[in-house]
C-alpha cells in the first residue's frame, strides 16, 4: 500500500527531470531521502517535494558519519577536521594542520559528479 501525499510540490517537473538526466547521461543518478520522509505504516511513500541537479558526491567510506553520503565538500572537511581533533587531542596547531591536508588529500579523488535527486 502507498500512502499518497496531501500535496505534490511542482519544483521539479517531469520535463525538467528528464532534462537534467538527457543533459547529463554519462554520469550516475544519486537518490538522497530526506530523514524522516519515510512512514512506518506504510511499505511505500510518495515523496512531496523532489528536485534534482547535477553536483558531486564523497564515493568513499569514511570513518565518521558512516550513513551520510556527503555531497557538500565544505562539511566534509568541517567533520573530517572535527574527526581529526577528537583523535588527535594532544597535537599542536602545526602538527594539526599537516595531518588535516594529509588526511583531506585522500578523499580528493573520491568526488564523483552525478545526478543529485533530493527527495524529501
Amino acid at each position: 500500500m502507498t500512502r499518497m501525499p496531501t500535496y505534490i510540490d511542482v519544483e521539479l517537473n517531469p520535463g525538467r527531470l528528464c532534462k537534467v538526466l538527457r543533459d547529463f547521461p554519462e554520469i550516475p543518478l544519486i537518490v538522497l531521502v530526506k530523514e524522516g520522509t519515510e512512514c512506518a505504516d506504510f511499505e511505500y511513500t510518495a515523496a512531496t517535494r523532489y528536485f534534482a541537479e547535477p553536483g558531486f558526491y564523497m564515493s568513499a567510506q569514511q570513518p565518521f558519519h558512516s550513513e551520510f553520503v556527503y555531497t557538500d565538500a565544505d562539511e566534509f572537511e568541517s567533520d573530517l577536521e572535527e574527526y581529526l581533533w577528537e583523535k588527535n587531542p594532544d597535537i599542536d596547531d602545526d602538527q594539526f594542520e599537516e595531518l588535516f591536508r594529509s588526511e583531506i588529500s585522500k578523499y580528493e579523488s573520491y568526488w564523483k559528479q552525478a545526478v543529485l535527486l533530493w527527495i524529501e
